[in-house]
């Protein structure tokens, strides 16, 4: 062993066996390094380094639903030192989202991704969640991540919009109206609704005179108009450049489809186009018909009430 440690023996200077001194001067110096530069640490120090890297807010609740620890990035997002489950997410305690995480978690099922609207008097955010029950020295604890997903459920929003509205008037556009009448008609095969048809008239002579972003204003002044007559009783569409849609169940105050055509005249006299010092007197054709009784598809319903604008518009100009 001394020829191996490479150790003469100095006889009467160092004590017998020398080499279990140099393994416990090598322990010594094994140890001191592990402690001075962490070569291993222990699983909590692991699972600590990790809980305060992860970006996303990461809160550990005990099981009487108070925070008892929260990373960072959860620090930096809900900095207001509330410790109570709905308190934190500025939620009331009946909040039917939340409620339902909370049984989920308490009845030992995972949550995975759910989305969460968190609205306040001044913020509006969406949170993606995760979240598992776990046992925490000997007491059950809950681990919930929040992932902000506000931007992104933003951009999907809007996505959602444009696919469903018109982007200059904010009504629905053609593929949406006509999604919203078929519902209409298969949930509804007695009650009675009418079907409007509207046209402007001499609405390229607008453009031609006044310009395209007069025009543009003019046609978001006659989507305002209808909205508010069809009001909560129906919706409105456009169909493409000035020709517009709309639908109406009142049938409570609208006996009939002239009563409706002449409320849409009547409104457009009474709220003249103004906008920017030009003032328009915007004319309009309407056609009409009554669901069930001359129609009973939305093909059905459009073709009557074209047929029946365009003798309008005719008539009228007929008569100038």
């Amino acid at each position: 062993m001394i020829l191996v440690l490479g150790l003469p023996d100095y006889r009467g200077i160092l004590p017998p066996y020398p080499y279990l001194y140099i393994g416990v001067l090598f322990a010594v110096l094994i140890t001191y390094s592990m402690l001075k530069y962490n070569f291993l640490s222990d699983e909590n120090d692991q699972y600590a380094t990790l809980f305060n890297l992860n970006s996303s807010a990461t809160l550990i609740f005990n099981d009487m639903w108070k925070l008892e620890k929260a990373n960072q990035a959860a620090l930096l997002r809900f900095p207001d030192n509330t410790k109570e489950f709905f308190a934190l997410f500025h939620a009331s305690t009946n909040d039917e989202q939340l409620v339902n995480i909370k049984n989920q978690l308490e009845q030992g099922k995972s949550v995975h991704s759910i989305v969460y609207h968190m609205k306040t008097d001044n913020l509006s955010a969406y949170f993606k969640l995760d979240g598992k029950r776990f046992i925490k020295n000997r007491s059950i604890s809950y681990y919930l991540i929040c992932r902000d997903v506000t931007e992104k459920q933003l951009a999907d929003d809007r996505l959602k919009y444009l696919a469903y509205h018109d982007t200059l008037t904010g009504v629905a556009n053609r593929a949406s109206f006509v999604q919203l009448t078929e519902k209409y008609i298969a949930d509804n095969p007695t009650h009675t609704a009418y079907f409007g048809l509207l046209d402007l008239d001499y609405f390229k002579e607008i453009n031609d005179i006044h310009g395209h972003i007069i025009g543009d204003e003019v046609l978001i002044h006659t989507a305002k108009i209808v909205r508010e007559l069809v009001a909560e009783s129906g919706h409105v569409g456009r169909l493409g450049g000035d020709e517009f849609v709309f639908a109406v169940s009142d049938n409570k105050r609208f006996t009939n489809a002239q009563q409706l055509m002449d409320s849409v005249h009547h409104a457009f006299r009474n709220q003249p186009f103004i906008f920017r010092n030009v003032f328009i007197e915007v004319k309009l054709s309407i056609g009409c018909s009554e669901y069930p009784l001359e129609g009973t598809t939305y093909d059905e319903l459009y073709t009557l009430a074209d047929q029946r604008m365009y003798l309008e518009k005719r008539t009228r100009a007929k008569s100038m």
